[in-house]
């Protein structure tokens, strides 16, 4: 389901990433997302990724952070898209929530749905409600 993590050298011997750092998706990121996409019940981070790019002019590494995540989706919800449609929500809602974060990005993994048995499925669609 989520890869294994591990410690990351940099190969120009700035400093060291430590994907196994316990990330956390921040409260005012959750908070957006669920205002504008409340089908979304939570967010799972699976993988962090660090990519460097380089400055044309110094060739000093520019370093971007890609977050992978599992995408939870409420009891009551119906999923509106699949993995691009949710990394692509993500990526709004974070640019629009942090702006000067533009070197963070997310991806979707999985599209985690609860599973009714065909007995609530049953209740859900000819149950009196």
């Amino acid at each position: 389901m989520c890869k294994s993590k591990s410690m990351y050298q940099d190969p120009f011997g700035e400093d060291q990433f430590d994907k196994n750092h316990k990330f956390k998706i921040p409260d005012r990121f959750i908070k957006a997302l669920n205002a504008l996409h409340p089908e979304i019940e939570k967010l799972v981070i699976c993988d962090v990724n660090r990519l460097a790019m380089f400055d044309p002019v110094t060739f000093n590494p520019i370093y971007r952070f890609e977050l992978t995540v599992n995408v939870h989706i409420k009891d009551e919800s119906l999923v509106n898209g699949g993995g691009l449609y949710y990394t692509n929500i993500l990526n709004e809602v974070f640019k629009i929530t942090y702006v000067d974060m533009v070197f963070v990005s997310f991806k979707a993994s999985l599209i985690i749905t609860p599973r009714l048995t065909n007995i609530q499925l049953f209740y859900k669609v000819f149950g009196d409600e």
